[in-house]
């Protein structure tokens, strides 16, 4: 008899969890993937993304914005459902989360302000600031690789690095190619802005 009282409040409380709707974690400031609208609300490709497998399940989902690198923390903590953002699949987050298939690879690149001289070369980039995005393997890659001879600086969003980078407070910035491209370069920062270097 308890065994049966046990299943069937299991099978109450599944279902009740199902009425919930599905809480995503999308970031919200990572343009074309996911940015936000003049009035406010989420938009890109990642909302987009989100929307259409919320429709396919016949699910209602509920986007909540979460600073990337409160992404996985937020996961953990059952504050959302799922993550849908542009994070590469690492060994180090393998043991923290699991992930679905990957949906897109793009390559990461520096940005400078134009006319800047500067060799992409450990001799080019000492004493330099290079700007990255608090969270992500462009941090990673950078602090491996040039942090003795570099000063790393982290940023929240990539939109305050962007602006650093614009108003000559860091040298370069270091990061996805699609984003800045997209986000960035093909909007305010075109006129003052340019990839550097190999992809």
């Amino acid at each position: 008899m308890f065994k049966r009282l046990l299943m069937t409040t299991t099978l109450l409380f599944s279902l009740s969890l199902a009425d919930e709707p599905l809480k995503i974690g999308i970031e919200g400031a990572y343009p074309p993937f996911s940015y936000v609208t003049p009035d406010r609300s989420l938009a890109g490709f990642e909302v987009d993304l989100a929307n259409l497998f919320c429709e396919k399940m016949e699910r209602e989902c509920l986007i909540v914005q979460t600073d990337f690198d409160a992404l996985i923390p937020s996961l953990n903590s059952k504050r959302i459902d799922a993550i849908l953002a542009s994070m590469s699949i690492t060994d180090v987050r393998k043991e923290a989360i699991d992930f679905s298939n990957k949906y897109y690879q793009t390559p990461a690149r520096f940005t400078v302000p134009k006319g800047s001289k500067i060799e992409i070369s450990e001799e080019g980039l000492k004493g330099k600031v290079i700007g990255v995005q608090s969270g992500t393997i462009h941090e990673t890659y950078m602090n491996d690789n040039f942090k003795k001879i570099a000063t790393i600086r982290s940023y929240r969003n990539l939109d305050d690095g962007m602006f650093d980078l614009d108003s000559g407070r860091i040298d370069l910035i270091f990061a996805d190619v699609v984003a800045v491209d997209t986000g960035y370069l093909q909007k305010e920062y075109g006129e003052t802005l340019e990839f550097i270097g190999p992809e």
